[in-house]
């Protein structure tokens, strides 16, 4: 330790400081890139740091450089960084961002999770995707995308299921929302349905979609002792739990 601080008294440390920053508002922020310089009163140019980028805000308002140039340096005549006892340092400053982008993140705890069913008639006459109605879980809408026939590597294939959020997209503020889902096919016949059970996602305006290309086989869906598809009839079943959601205002 006392190594450390002898080593520090033997360099003058140079630092950029916001100035007057009780009349900024309480969240202000600035990115700034930065570099300082040292006058060489003989040669008549700079000395300069390497410029570096930091953000100042209401708790670091003070960048810099510990380790500027070290006291011999300066103090050394042929150097001319001091002159008549005075010495001349500069800064230049870029600005690169001036406000603070805030996310407020709300964890959602001990809520029940919310359960919707589907029966989908005429199933082999659905066009290429059926969409249910748009239906509230969590303060949030959603709707389930289906495609018959398969979706992507699995067309012609399986059918593809997917979970998609609504108000993520029409938001005027960059939402998420975590949720954990699940998704289920059940078996009219039995209790063997089929369920994906869901681990925690995040909805976005750049994520709106998420679920299983390859929900269940044509094939397997197809076949009436599997009990999935009984008189042109299946059902599906989603059950979602919201868990947290965050927002940026755009």
């Amino acid at each position: 330790m006392e190594s450390q601080i002898k080593e520090r008294e033997e360099y003058v440390s140079l630092n950029l400081a916001v100035a007057s920053t009780s009349s900024l508002p309480a969240d202000w922020e600035l990115n700034v890139v930065f570099n300082v310089f040292l006058f060489d009163q003989i040669r008549d140019n700079y000395v300069s740091a390497r410029g570096i980028q930091r953000r100042f805000n209401s708790l670091n308002h003070e960048w810099g450089f510990p380790k500027f140039i070290s006291k011999v340096s300066l103090k050394k005549p042929s150097n001319g960084y001091v002159m008549n006892d005075k010495c001349v340092f500069g800064a230049e400053v870029f600005v690169t961002k001036s406000e603070r982008t805030i996310e407020c993140l709300s964890l959602l705890c001990g809520r029940r999770p919310h359960v919707r069913k589907w029966e989908i008639p005429n199933f082999s006459k659905l066009g290429l995707v059926w969409t249910s109605e748009e239906f509230i879980a969590g303060d949030h809408k959603w709707r389930i995308d289906l495609y018959p026939k398969g979706k992507g590597e699995a067309k012609d294939n399986s059918v593809s299921v997917y979970l998609s959020t609504v108000d993520a997209v029409s938001s005027t503020h960059d939402k998420k929302v975590k949720v954990n889902f699940s998704m289920c096919i059940k078996n009219q016949v039995n209790d063997k349905h089929r369920k994906y059970n869901g681990f925690d996602q995040w909805f976005s305006s750049s994520s709106t979609t998420l679920g299983w290309t390859q929900f269940i086989p044509l094939d397997g869906l197809n076949d009436r002792t599997k009990g999935f598809l009984v008189k042109d009839l299946c059902t599906i079943e989603v059950e979602i739990s919201v868990k947290a959601t965050s927002c940026v205002p755009k």
